[in-house]
């Protein structure tokens, strides 16, 4: 078995390296206390802390919302794992930060992936922190099966603008991470980032996100039909406005939506439409919006 951690180049790439260290803040070391499992299904979730950490979490609850939202998941066909799945939370003071860490056994006989994420106790004890949780495993573990496929994460039409692929690849994870989250019954997806993004037009006006519709189209132009050139130009982290652009279009301007409701259902109608070539449905997606005649709402402000 080998431990890999997920890392991003300058230019936005992700690579996984061997090792067992959680970066930031304190070193880590092993989980040492064992709150809560859940299992079901080929899926198996355990909640540990270190130190202090965790002390007044509700990791049940923690343990419950990630194996639900794992396996819905893989059930309705947004995560394609093909083999068992152990995932591990950890928590950890405030003055320590971690990295997903994902591993699966290389022995063919025993297919296993195990994934590990290390997260604050203060994030899980919040309101929505089974929701960012849930939603960041699924998030992170599409991430790690996208890069698995035999033809690599980005299909051929963008070997010439991989800056792009990115950026669609990391669109479709959010996608998931929400659908993960609210297909689990018992959460919702909340908008975890912001305040977003901000892009330069090409008049050179200050365009913030969410993105009105005539900024899409641009960024779509340039991105897939403009000269090479210029799509490698567009930076990486123009993901962040392009996801809060998506989010907010799907929610009617909401920070949170829940299931059952019609913003759930055209969310998971998105991930359900992913499929075999998630770069392409983005892409999809995105002239929908670009051309729907209505600019994406602005974001509720956050609640204090």
């Amino acid at each position: 078995m080998h431990t890999v951690t997920r890392e991003r180049d300058a230019l936005g790439a992700y690579h996984y390296s061997i090792g067992t260290r959680i970066s930031g803040g304190a070193e880590a070391a092993e989980p040492h206390i064992a709150l809560a499992s859940s299992t079901d299904a080929g899926i198996a979730v355990h909640v540990t802390a270190r130190g202090e950490a965790g002390e007044y979490a509700d990791a049940i609850l923690l343990a419950e919302a990630i194996m639900h939202a794992l396996g819905r998941a893989i059930d309705r066909g947004w995560l394609e794992t093909g083999a068992p799945v152990t995932a591990t939370l950890v928590l950890i003071p405030d003055n320590a930060s971690g990295d997903i860490r994902l591993s699966h056994t290389i022995d063919p006989s025993d297919p296993h992936w195990r994934l590990v994420l290390a997260a604050p106790d203060a994030l899980a004890a919040r309101p929505e922190g089974a929701s960012l949780l849930a939603s960041s495993f699924a998030h992170e573990f599409f991430h790690v099966l996208i890069g698995a496929r035999p033809g690599g994460a980005s299909p051929p039409a963008f070997d010439d603008r991989a800056n792009i692929g990115l950026i669609y690849e990391e669109i479709a994870a959010h996608l998931v991470g929400s659908c993960a989250a609210i297909a689990s019954d018992r959460i919702g997806a909340t908008w975890k980032l912001g305040p977003g993004a901000e892009a330069v037009s090409p008049d050179g006006a200050l365009v913030l996100s969410p993105f009105p519709d005539a900024f899409l189209e641009r960024f779509l132009q340039a991105a897939e039909t403009g000269p090479s050139g210029i799509a490698r130009a567009i930076g990486t982290e123009l993901h962040l406005g392009l996801v809060e652009t998506v989010f907010a279009s799907l929610s009617g301007g909401e920070r949170s939506i829940m299931a059952g409701t019609p913003a759930a259902d055209a969310l998971m109608s998105e991930c359900d439409a992913l499929g075999a070539d998630p770069h392409a449905r983005v892409s999809d997606l995105l002239h929908r919006l670009a051309r729907d005649g209505q600019d994406a709402p602005a974001l509720a402000p956050r609640p204090r």
